[in-house]
């Protein structure tokens, strides 16, 4: 049961009202056996993989790389990005510095 229709309100409209009037003809059970057929798991985990995959060989990009790229966003939008980026990369910098505190505190009086 798919009905296209174009993204304008009077099309959108008319493709709702069609869907809605299929509705009765449809056997639930017919319809599930159909869509079953569609999807299998192993199929979605193939997927899956190959983006996760293809997420692993990306090449990693440092900070002063993407910031030009966030400010294409928009004149607001992008100035936000870049500055919550900014934020995010400062916190993560504290919390890598605190890491290193906390374990040298840790093994110091646990080692000895």
């Amino acid at each position: 049961m798919i009905v296209l229709a174009e993204p304008a309100p009077e099309d959108m409209v008319r493709a709702v009202r069609k869907a809605i009037d299929m509705l009765p003809g449809i056997n639930p059970q017919v319809m599930h056996l159909q869509m079953k057929k569609l999807y299998s798991w192993d199929d979605v985990a193939k997927r899956t993989e190959i983006v996760y995959d293809r997420a692993v060989q990306s090449l990693t990009t440092n900070l002063l790389d993407r910031l030009p790229q966030y400010l294409t966003c928009g004149v607001w939008a992008g100035k936000l990005f870049c500055l919550v980026m900014i934020i995010n990369y400062l916190l993560w910098c504290l919390l890598e510095f605190l890491q290193v505190i906390v374990y040298s505190c840790y093994f110091f009086l646990y080692e000895i």
